[in-house]
């Protein structure tokens, strides 16, 4: 019987669509909650009129704890340090998600 994998509509806000069309954005994270805790590896991602496929994926307790094992150009291309990269999530969360929430970082690969 053929594994039947998810196919997960997202939304990825400018550059950093652009940088994952390219492939230079290697990793997309988001706080692990709803849809995202049954994600598997071979799932896939639509974003407009682009799939990717899932590679790997990684959960963390923090975003802290996320950026000490993927490196930061995999996953904020052009962000130097931490603190910065913290600043650019909270665009999309709040300071306490960002502090105290799980993360999921999944490694996509254009099909």
């Amino acid at each position: 019987m053929a594994e039947c994998f998810n196919i997960i509509q997202i939304n990825v806000s400018e550059p950093w669509k652009d940088l994952l069309f390219k492939e230079i954005k290697k990793y997309e994270v988001r706080l692990y909650r709803n849809k995202f805790t049954t994600l598997q590896i071979g799932d896939l991602f639509s974003v407009d009129d682009k799939c990717f496929v899932i590679e790997k994926i990684q959960i963390f307790g923090t975003f802290r704890d996320m950026f000490k094992s993927i490196p930061l150009s995999h996953i904020l291309p052009g962000f130097l340090n931490v603190e910065d990269a913290l600043i650019e999530y909270q665009k999309f969360y709040t300071p306490e998600e960002i502090n105290t929430c799980a993360v999921i970082a999944f490694k996509l690969n254009l099909r």
